[in-house]
């Protein structure tokens, strides 16, 4: 890591930290920038993802296509509404994913078993997942293609591959978050350093030379936007609408979208901001929103989730896509930072589950769930789910306030 990046690293931890009310999206914490600056280790891939990566999961709870929006519920059902073809799997179960392309949809299961269905009579393979697949920690569907991350970081791409987007490079190394574009794929790598491939047609995979670490990316049909690691957005490829444009004065965020022909991103403040195409009222962004948390956005229309659980979408809503049913609410899946040691860092989520990264005896980062109301109760439950069996966990008062 350059001197250079290092500053942006260090300026962002702080900037993250400066503020414990600040919300951020789970890329902020997985990059590879800020847990190296918190832990003073390069490795983190190969010792925390496995531990951690579930909980990127948590970051794709909604879920929007041309004419169907797909959320995941309080109590981990996938719920769709408006139009759509493809009847839910019987027996779904919970799941704590979901991704959608043009003509399929794809979810990953409490156990992290990635199932996808939807269209797949044009016999490119975008709902066969891979037998050998194993579980997998985030997932991305595109236009006729599905992209899955393993625990291991592995990046693992399926279905049609006419422009090459299923080609992973042999050399791309661990990754930590993917996106699935019209015809392309995007990652980012351990140290943040972001790669396209597939149709280059409009630019969409020319990622800058000098574009530097990442913390978040995502995928239009013809452009590709990316949240470097001051916090600062940046979009290239196909822009016809406008989709490239990004405000002068947006300033940091820490979640971006990209529609078809239209990109969201979520202010470190948590206002929603939209700019590109506009006919169907896809970037007009309710006054009365207020602060969100997670944010999808598919052709026409765009869907956020509020820091209250509450799913909003606004766009074209022929359909029914921007029709939520009653009962729709989801926990917040931002985390707000609470510990400010330098080799420890705690976040709480708005159920107030905190997630404490530290060292463990080993000198190797491990993770721990404890609830501030109940630690030990907790604590004996996390270290069963995760197979973990490392240190002792380190307290964490409740959060107050």
């Amino acid at each position: 890591m350059g001197a250079r990046d290092e500053r942006l690293a260090c300026n962002m931890a702080l900037r993250l930290l400066a503020d414990s009310n600040h919300y951020v999206t789970l890329q902020d914490m997985y990059n590879l920038l800020l847990l190296e600056h918190h832990v003073r280790r390069t490795d983190w891939a190969q010792h925390v993802l496995p531990f951690l990566g579930w909980r990127l999961l948590k970051a794709s709870p909604v879920a929007a296509v041309r004419v169907a929006t797909y959320a995941i519920s309080h109590a981990g059902q996938l719920v769709c509404f408006g139009k759509t073809e493809y009847a839910l799997p019987p027996e779904l179960g919970p799941v704590v994913a979901v991704a959608a392309g043009a003509f399929h949809t794809c979810v990953v299961k409490t156990s992290g078993e990635l199932v996808c269905f939807g269209d797949n009579s044009v016999s490119v393979g975008q709902c066969d997942v891979p037998p050998d697949l194993g579980a997998v920690v985030a997932v991305a569907a595109g236009g006729h293609h599905t992209c899955a991350v393993k625990a291991s970081g592995e990046l693992v791409c399926f279905g049609s591959n006419l422009y090459g987007q299923c080609d992973v490079p042999r050399d791309l190394g661990p990754v930590v978050a993917v996106a699935a574009g019209g015809h392309h794929t995007c990652a980012v790598k351990a140290r943040g350093e972001l790669v396209c491939f597939g149709n280059k047609q409009f630019g969409q995979c020319d990622v800058p030379r000098d574009l530097g670490p990442v913390v978040a990316v995502a995928a239009g049909r013809y452009h590709t936007c990316a949240v470097k690691a001051s916090g600062d957005l940046f979009c290239f490829g196909d822009n016809y609408f406008g989709q490239c444009d990004v405000p002068h004065d947006l300033g940091p965020v820490v979640a971006v979208a990209a529609g078809n022909v239209h990109t969201c991103a979520v202010k470190a403040s948590g206002e929603l901001v939209c700019f590109g195409a506009n006919g169907f009222g896809q970037c007009d962004v309710p006054r009365d929103l207020g602060p969100v948390v997670a944010v999808a956005a598919a052709e026409l229309h765009t869907c956020a989730v509020k820091a209250s659980g509450e799913l909003v979408c606004f766009g074209d809503h022929k359909h029914g896509q921007c029709d939520v049913p009653c009962g729709v609410q989801q926990i917040p899946r931002s985390l707000r930072i609470i510990s400010r040691h330098s080799s420890d860092i705690g976040f709480v989520d708005a159920g107030g589950e905190v997630v404490l990264v530290s060292r463990s005896f080993l000198n190797i980062p491990a993770m721990m769930l404890v609830n501030s109301t109940s630690v030990a109760q907790s604590t004996t439950e996390a270290r069963t789910r995760q197979g973990y069996h490392g240190t002792n966990p380190r307290r964490v008062q409740p959060l107050s306030g």
